[in-house]
């Protein structure tokens, strides 16, 4: 797979482009934060400069394909970002390699395919069956700008996606609505990281693409808040379907915020962890790692660090490790934690790894154990109830 990786800092960026696109549509995205971030754009098979076949090409295939790349790049705590297609494509990733991803970004998306998998990729291939491939290409992506976007970038949208191969675009096209209909509610239900919907038009019920106005819904954004807890929406409104290059501006300082964000607490909500300078590190199926730094205000009067610190910084990650075994429409909450402080902890560094050790019913029991270098300075045993989220 043909991919543009530039060194820089964390976290490290992953740019997943859509249906007949390339990576250069990333191209605002990696001019701005290849001097920050480390920056991955890919050309998905059969796509820009990475060869193909039409059995090669499917949302399956592109996410395991991604899921690859993070291995054998060795990227750690990722945030992976996609567009249109590319959407579904970091949420197949994210499924097979959950463990080296951090947040998720999806870029202008929508479901296409609702009912059962071989109806919806009928639906697909129905979609071109009557004008045939070309003539539909060069209409939907025509369609996907609005009546202010720059000719010439239009212009160049159209001329790529008509270089996909006609083979291509005719398996590839019907295989995207068929995992809608098949894997997107399951996709969304395994989320387990920050998600950030970046929202500039919709489908509506005629199956038109039309431009989002501030504060409004659609099927897709109401999916989201349905089936992932927390998930974050931004319109950019005023422009058409590649967002990324019409308000690059806004689109950057979206995903620059979200990075930031991503050590503040779960779904970037600022609050106590914040506060105490508490840093999520990883986490897995029923597990996670918090760290914190400790700097002189969180001494107590006799100059040692407070054990609040310590015990805010079990609670945390208990809760977090907790958090990622929880069902859609699940919360929980500490009901009660205890704590044995072993040793003094050094100045410096605390980390702390929780795991689950059990769960029945609406109950749960975590430990904690917290490190001060090589020294372990305190344990903690938590339980905690699950209870179901209000709408």
């Amino acid at each position: 797979m043909h991919f543009e990786r530039l060194s820089g800092g964390a976290p490290p960026l992953v740019f997943v482009h859509g249906f007949a696109c390339s990576h250069s549509d990333w191209r605002e995205q990696i001019g701005h934060f290849r001097s920050r971030n480390e920056v991955v754009a890919v050309d998905l098979r059969s796509h820009g400069a990475t060869p193909g076949g039409a059995d090669d090409c499917s949302i399956e295939t592109y996410g395991a394909d991604i899921a690859a790349l993070l291995d054998e790049l060795k990227l750690e705590r990722t945030v992976l970002i996609g567009h249109s297609m590319g959407c579904r494509v970091v949420l197949e990733a994210y499924r097979r390699a959950p463990k080296r991803v951090v947040g998720l970004v999806l870029v202008d998306g929508s479901r296409t395919g609702t009912s059962d998998r071989a109806a919806a990729e009928e639906g697909g291939r129905a979609a071109f069956a009557a004008t045939g491939y070309m003539a539909f290409a060069r209409k939907f992506f025509a369609d996907m700008f609005v009546a202010d976007s720059d000719p010439a970038l239009k212009a160049r949208a159209i001329d790529q996606a008509l270089r996909l191969p006609e083979a291509i675009g005719k398996a590839l096209f019907p295989r995207i609505a068929g995992w809608d209909a098949g894997e997107m509610d399951a996709a969304l239900d395994e989320v387990r990281v920050p998600l950030l919907a970046i929202q500039s038009t919709y489908l509506n019920s005629a199956r038109v693409r039309v431009a989002i106005e501030p504060g409004a819904t659609s099927p897709w954004i109401d999916l989201l808040r349905a089936r992932v807890q927390g998930a974050r929406i931004e319109v950019v409104a005023g422009v058409g379907h590649f967002p990324q290059l019409e308000a690059a501006d806004r689109v950057n300082a979206l995903l620059e915020e979200f990075c930031v964000r991503l050590g503040e607490g779960r779904n970037g909500r600022k609050g106590f962890a914040e506060l105490l300078g508490l840093r999520h590190i990883s986490h897995g199926a029923g597990t996670s790692r918090y760290e914190v730094q400790t700097v002189e205000a969180h001494s107590n009067p006799q100059g040692v660090v407070h054990g609040g610190l310590a015990f805010a910084l079990a609670d945390t990650g208990t809760g977090s490790a907790l958090w990622t075994l929880l069902e859609r429409g699940e919360g929980c909450a500490t009901v009660e934690m205890k704590i044995s402080y072993l040793k003094p902890p050094k100045p410096g560094r605390l980390v702390c790894d929780s795991r689950v050790l059990h769960r029945e019913g609406n109950m749960a029991t975590i430990e904690s154990e917290v490190r001060s270098g090589d020294d372990v300075i305190a344990r903690a045993l938590a339980v905690y109830a699950i209870f179901p989220l209000r709408r």
